[in-house]
Formats: C-alpha cells, structure tokens, sequence
C-alpha cells in the first residue's frame, strides 16, 4: 500500500488487482433545507489530499453529464477523450510534457466544453481539430467542469 495525494495504491497480490482507492465520505450540497420533508440537494463526495486540502466532487452528476454528452455528440465524446488521453501519455513518454501536467480529468473537462456541433461523427481528426479550434477561440472564463 502507497498513500498518495488523493488516493491509496493497493498493489496487487495473487489473483487481487491493482487498485487507486479514493477515501471519501458523502458531501450534500444544499440548494435548500426548509424542514427534514422540504429539502434539496445535490449528492456528492469530499475528500482529504495532503496538498491542497479537501476536495468536493459530484461523481454521480459527472458521470451522467458525460453521459449526456457523448449521447448528444454522436457517440464521440467518449472516444476523442480516450484520443486525447492516448495523446497525453505519449507526450509524456516523448519527454515533451512532464507526468501529471495534463491529468485526464482536466482534458475531459476541456473537451465537455466543446459544442455537439464541433463533433464529426465520421472523422475523429476532424473533431479533433475543431474542438482544439473552438478551445483556442473560446472565452475561458465560460467553461465548466461535467459535474
């Protein structure tokens, strides 16, 4: 076992595999909270790092936003995020960019950003140049994260 930053490292053992285990417990976002029948909120998680302090996420709503993404993007979605990803570590290897410079969670967010109409549900280089296009241009400050 391995404490990282946010999560543990199990090593694998016998016919156990690997594993990044994130040491969370339940986080409510309240948008209102009149009485115990009255309330609501969004579910999420939050978590200790030993670098920056406690991180709150909504892993639930992360997934079904991407969800509805690569839905609404012809199925793309999913895909160009595996290319970029793909890209990334090569860039790594190549000594281009250093290990942890692009985590996969900020690409994913990028690409999330980039409008269903940019996606060209018959060329993967082609959205890829259109998304990076549409990210060069866009004002950054109006981008959101999938959760």
């Amino acid at each position: 076992m391995v404490v990282g930053n946010k999560a543990v490292k199990i090593k694998a053992n016998g016919s156990r595999r690997s594993a990044d285990v994130v040491i969370c417990y339940q986080y409510r976002r309240y948008l209102h909270f009149h009485t115990i029948a009255d309330q609501e909120y969004v579910p999420g998680i939050i978590f200790p790092t030993i670098t920056t302090g406690e991180i709150i996420n909504y892993p639930k709503k992360h997934a079904e936003n991407c969800t509805t993404n690569h839905q609404a993007t012809g199925s793309m979605f999913k895909p160009m995020v595996r290319i970029l990803k793909n890209m990334r570590s090569k860039l790594v290897e190549d000594g281009a960019i250093r290990d942890g410079a692009a985590p996969s969670y900020y690409l994913e967010g990028l690409f999330y950003n980039v409008p269903a109409e940019q996606y060209v549900s018959s060329s993967f280089g082609d959205t890829f140049c259109n998304g990076i296009n549409w990210l060069v241009k866009a004002d950054r400050k109006n981008l959101v994260c999938a959760n």
